[in-house]
């Protein structure tokens, strides 16, 4: 008879392994239950080369470009390190070299001899000053919470760690060797110190996952009440793994809705496993909506895991505004469910609500939207772009068979919320335009068709319409400046231009150009 081989690959070795250590170490421990805790330390070391300030200098604008290049470089490096260790202690560590050639200040309008260590201490206090004040700006942004510790500078006078002595009359000042002690360096010392609780490897089994409206007002939960609408059934996923659907709908008669997911072995070992192939050590909940026109104000989310002894109960803002069906975050969890971060709803939120104006999803839609284009639903909307009324300015314009094809751009700090049809949908929809952000906007063009001996006398006519209400704060037609078009904000008659010369009467908000019948 022949072996049956069982081929495992490194990750199910691994996996099996941690798998019998867990179970050793949590002999007499409930499931879910905490086992202990694991501390992980880090330290950066960042080194400036060494470059001298020119000869009796100490002011910063004395300091080389390539020095000021790499303090710059180094502080920027030490920033992204304090932003991504959170619980970091940083001490900067100052440390100016001069030659014992004798020294004199340069600085002033006549050269001043002065003592051995001035010039390596006036150094110093230049680069300290400079990096607090760098790193103090960098708080006050909230770019980083904490400015480094940064102590006095040492010199290499005071640290007895000058190299070469200098004997006037016998050593030569302009040896290369004294170079070697005109130096500046510091050394950023960068501790982080991250504390995590350990848990037995199935912790999230059983974990909780509440997705609720509850009619009732409450002080403490400002998102109850005030809801009534069927646009609101959402697929809820932890991580790439869908637990189920939330149909809160509740048009019919405004009442609670709620609901529930208990994450079980299956779908924990589909989670656990793909977040091992993938290097993750975090779970992202979220939700997908699935109703025509997503309702994503915000929402109540109860996360409860009994296990490890914690449950989490908020009004949190999904990150996206309405009509949005792609990935809304929720909430950040660690590998019990314990949630690392999430968006909680603050009361000026909750009564703003209903979109969450987000400029990175919005101009993401914005982008996908303008594969096709937009109309615009209202006609005062295109005359204001085209008179220039609006905030919403034209960059670049070009024609394109039968329409008018615009980029337009949003000239303000906040967003815009702009009435809009995308081509091919047939279905009014708000468009939310971030600030800056291109939309194409396309508007068709309407042929007017008059009798050849008829075009002069009708683009006289119109020429004179434009004269009439030159100036006035609502003229009722524009000419579309290097075109022949025109835009009629009201109806705008041509007399006797027709066939049998009859009248011709433009219908408001139409975009025309004359052509010959």
């Amino acid at each position: 008879m022949a072996k049956k081989v069982i081929r495992l690959t490194e990750a199910d070795l691994e996996r099996i392994v941690k798998k019998v250590l867990s179970e050793q170490l949590k002999t007499g421990v409930r499931k879910g239950e905490k086992i202990g805790t694991v501390s992980n330390t880090e330290k950066l070391n960042v080194e400036l080369p060494k470059k001298s300030f020119e000869s009796g200098k100490y002011k910063f604008n004395s300091l080389s470009p390539e020095a000021k290049k790499a303090i710059n470089q180094s502080i920027a490096k030490v920033a992204l390190f304090i932003n991504e260790n959170p619980n970091t202690e940083v001490t900067i560590s100052i440390e100016v070299g001069e030659s014992a050639v004798t020294n004199y200040d340069n600085e002033g309008a006549t050269k001043k001899k002065v003592d051995p260590g001035y010039l390596s201490q006036k150094r110093g206090e230049t680069i300290k000053e400079f990096l607090t004040d760098q790193f103090k700006n960098f708080v006050d942004s909230g770019k980083i919470k904490t400015a480094p510790i940064i102590p006095d500078a040492k010199t290499n006078i005071g640290l007895g760690t000058q190299k070469y002595t200098y004997e006037r009359g016998k050593d030569d000042p302009k040896d290369p060797k004294y170079l070697e002690d005109q130096y500046i360096k510091f050394i950023v010392d960068l501790k982080s110190t991250t504390t995590e609780d350990v848990y037995d490897e199935d912790c999230l089994v059983g974990f909780v996952v509440d997705v609720s409206y509850k009619k009732e007002s409450s002080t403490e939960f400002k998102c109850r009440g005030g809801h009534r609408c069927d646009d609101a059934r959402f697929a809820v996923y932890l991580n790439d793994t869908e637990l189920g659907i939330a149909d809160l709908n509740n048009k019919k008669d405004g009442g609670d809705r709620e609901a529930r997911f208990v994450v079980g072995e299956a779908q924990w070992d589909e989670i656990s496993q793909k977040m091992e192939q993938d290097g993750k050590d975090t779970i992202t909940l979220w939700t997908k909506c699935l109703s025509d026109n997503c309702h994503s104000s915000v929402q109540e989310v109860k996360l409860t895991n009994e296990g490890a002894s914690f449950e989490w109960n908020k009004c949190v803002n999904p990150q996206a505004t309405r009509g949005d069906k792609s990935r809304n975050i929720l909430a950040v969890l660690d590998k019990c469910g314990k949630v690392l971060n999430a968006d909680i709803a603050t009361d000026g939120d909750i009564i703003k609500n209903s979109d969450k104006q987000n400029n990175v999803l919005q101009s993401a839609y914005v982008d996908v939207i303008n594969s096709k284009g937009v109309t615009l639903n209202y006609g005062k909307d295109i005359k204001n772009i085209i008179s220039g009324y609006s905030t919403l300015k034209i960059s670049n314009s070009s024609i394109n068979g039968n329409n008018l094809i615009l980029m337009v751009t949003h000239e303000d700090e906040k967003s815009k919320r702009i009435s809009t049809t995308v081509i091919g949908d047939n279905k009014k929809t708000t468009t939310i335009l971030p600030p800056n952000k291109p939309l194409k906007v396309i508007i068709p063009i309407e042929e007017i068709k008059i009798p050849s001996k008829n075009i002069k006398n009708a683009e006289e006519q119109l020429k004179q319409t434009i004269q009439k209400y030159e100036g006035k704060r609502n003229p009722i037609l524009y000419k579309i400046k290097d075109t022949n078009l025109y835009y009629s904000r009201s109806q705008v008659p041509l007399k006797r231009v027709g066939r049998l010369k009859k009248d011709i009467l433009i219908k408001p908000n139409t975009l025309f150009k004359i052509i010959p019948r």
